[in-house]
């Protein structure tokens, strides 16, 4: 049996609202929560899921709220130029062993 775990996408509403839909990527380790937002190069952590969603929302927010548009349009571009305008979406799936 395949077991497909869900794919979760964050595009925060401060990105949305500026034009741009963005990546996040959350990966475990050690039991720590790592989050990066692939395109604005902000990354944070917490505890749990939620709690790196919360701070990477968080981080992304506070970045948006200080950078100049057209830095946020810089790293945007540059990660578009490198690995294309398209979405990512992860997720895990368990095959028998």
């Amino acid at each position: 049996m395949i077991k497909i775990a869900t794919v979760t996408e964050v595009s925060p509403e401060d990105a949305a609202a500026q034009g741009h839909d963005v990546t996040v990527e959350i990966k475990e380790k050690d039991g720590l929560f790592l989050a990066c937002c692939l395109e604005l190069d902000v990354s944070s952590f917490g505890g749990t899921f939620e709690d790196a969603r919360e701070m990477i929302e968080d981080a992304m927010k506070n970045f948006l709220e200080t950078a100049s548009d057209e830095e946020v349009d810089r790293r945007i571009t540059a990660y578009r130029r490198r690995y294309g305008r398209t979405r990512m979406y992860t997720t895990r799936v368990q095959v028998p062993a």
